[in-house]
C-alpha cells in the first residue's frame, strides 16, 4: 500500500508549480544523514543569504534529527502537509542515496533532480551490473536515471563510471568533487557539521596524541567480517602499545557479525561516533578490504592497507569497475600476520609520497581544494538561475 499511495503523491506533484529558490533534501533513514548530504546542506545554509535561497531536510515522521543543533530548525516531517507542499513546491532536490531517498518518484520535470551520489564509483551498482550476479537478480527495476537528470562526481574517469551506472548523458554528469571531501582541504567551522565536530573533539580526547589506525571493512552479502581470535587480539593490543596508537572499528553500518574486539586500544567506532569522515580526517593509516572508502582517505596523503582475509571465498555480489589489485596504492594481505608487518611498515614510512599513489589519487580526484560544495550550488545556480 505503501508503494501505491507514493506513487499517487508523485502524480498528484506533478500540478504543483515549482519555486526555484526551494530546495528539498528527502531523507528518510537517520542514519544516512551524514557526509555528503550533511556537508552540502551546511554550505547550503552558510549562502542562503546570498543566493535568495530556502532549503529544508524532509524526514521521517519518527526522526530523531531534529536533536541535532545545526539542523534541527530546517527540519519538516515529510509525510505531513507542510512537508508534502514543500517537496511538491521545491524547485531542486538533492539525491544523495539514489532517488527514492524519498520513497516518492519525482519526475524532472520543471525542477532540477540532483544526484550528488553516495560516493566515488568503484563498484558495480544499477545497469553497470552483471546479469548473472546476485544483486542485478535483487535489484529495483526502477532506475536513477528516470528521476535524475544530473550527477556531481570526483573526476572524470568517475564521470564515465557514472554514466557507465546510470545510462545518463556526459554532458549531465558535473565533475565537482565529493562534499564530505571539503573537510580534508577547507577546515572552515560553519561549514562543517556538528556531529562532525563533536567526534573529531570527543576522538581527540580519546586517543590523547596517539596515532590512530582505522579498519572499515565493507558490507558482505556472502560471508562475514573478520573474526580476531583471542591470540590476535592480544598480538593487536601488544603492536598498539608498542606504537602508541589505538585501532577505530568502522565496519559497514550494515556489515554481518561484526564483533569488535575488547581492549582499552580498541575503539567500536559504529556505537560511539556518527560520522567516519571525522576519522579519516584524523587517521595515520587505512585498513579496509573492497570498500571504495579507501579512495576518499587518498585526499589524506596517509597509507592504505588492502586486509583482504577472504580473498578466495568472498564473491563480490555486484563486482568492481576496476582490477583492485592493480588500482590500490598500497600493500594488499591476507593472512593476521602480514597485516601487523604491513601496519609497522605503514606507520614508520609514508608510502603515499610516491609516484603510485599520487597518480592514482589524481585519477579519482579532479579536486583537492576544499570547495567542492561551492562548485555544486555554482552549478545549481547555472541551471536554475538564483542570481
Amino acid at each position: 500500500m505503501d508503494k501505491i499511495f507514493n506513487i499517487i503523491l508523485g502524480i498528484i506533484d506533478l500540478i504543483f508549480p515549482k519555486n526555484k529558490r526551494k530546495i528539498a533534501i528527502p531523507c528518510v533513514i537517520d542514519s544516512e544523514w551524514q557526509g555528503n548530504c550533511a556537508f552540502i546542506y551546511q554550505y547550503i545554509k552558510s549562502v542562503r543569504n546570498i543566493y535568495g535561497v530556502d532549503v529544508r531536510i524532509l524526514v521521517n515522521n519518527s526522526s530523531k534529527l531534529s536533536n541535532i543543533k545545526d539542523i534541527s530548525d530546517d527540519i519538516l516531517p515529510l509525510k505531513s502537509f507542510s512537508g508534502l507542499y514543500y517537496l511538491f513546491t521545491s524547485g531542486v532536490v538533492i539525491y544523495h542515496h539514489g532517488a527514492f531517498a524519498g520513497r516518492i518518484p519525482l519526475m524532472s520535470k520543471r525542477r532540477l533532480n540532483l544526484q550528488i551520489n553516495h560516493g566515488i564509483h568503484f563498484k558495480k551498482v544499477e545497469l553497470a551490473l552483471d546479469p548473472d550476479c546476485l544483486e542485478y537478480k535483487n535489484s529495483s527495476k526502477v532506475k536513477t536515471k528516470w528521476f535524475c537528470e544530473y550527477h556531481t562526481v570526483s573526476s572524470h574517469i568517475d564521470a564515465l563510471a557514472c554514466c557507465t551506472y546510470y545510462h545518463v548523458k556526459l554532458n549531465d554528469v558535473k565533475i565537482t568533487g565529493i562534499p564530505r571531501n571539503d573537510l580534508f582541504n577547507n577546515f572552515d567551522e560553519k561549514l562543517i557539521p556538528a556531529t562532525v565536530k563533536d567526534d573529531i573533539n570527543k576522538l581527540n580526547a580519546i586517543i590523547q596524541g596517539r596515532k590512530i589506525i582505522a579498519y572499515a571493512p565493507t558490507f558482505r552479502n556472502v560471508g562475514s567480517a573478520y573474526q580476531f581470535n583471542d591470540d590476535e587480539i592480544k598480538l593487536l593490543d601488544e603492536f598498539l602499545e608498542k606504537n602508541n596508537a589505538v585501532f577505530c572499528y568502522a565496519g559497514h553500518p550494515y556489515l554481518k557479525e561484526r564483533i569488535v574486539p575488547k581492549s582499552k586500544n580498541i575503539i567500536d567506532f559504529n556505537n560511539e561516533f556518527n560520522d567516519i569522515q571525522s576519522l579519516l580526517l584524523l587517521s595515520n593509516v587505512l585498513i579496509t578490504d573492497y570498500s571504495s572508502v579507501w579512495l576518499d582517505f587518498l585526499l589524506t596523503n596517509q597509507p592504505v592497507i588492502s586486509f583482504q582475509f577472504d580473498k578466495e571465498t568472498y564473491r563480490d555480489d555486484r563486482g568492481f569497475l576496476y582490477n583492485v589489485d592493480k588500482i590500490f596504492p598500497g600493500d594488499t594481505i591476507e593472512t593476521f600476520d602480514c597485516l601487523l608487518v604491513s601496519l609497522e611498515r605503514a606507520l614508520l614510512s609514508n608510502k603515499s609520497d610516491c609516484h603510485r599513489y599520487q597518480m592514482i589519487k589524481a585519477m579519482f580526484h579532479e579536486y583537492s581544494d576544499g570547495n567542492n560544495c561551492k562548485r555544486i550550488v555554482e552549478f545549481i545556480n547555472e541551471k536554475k538561475g538564483w542570481l
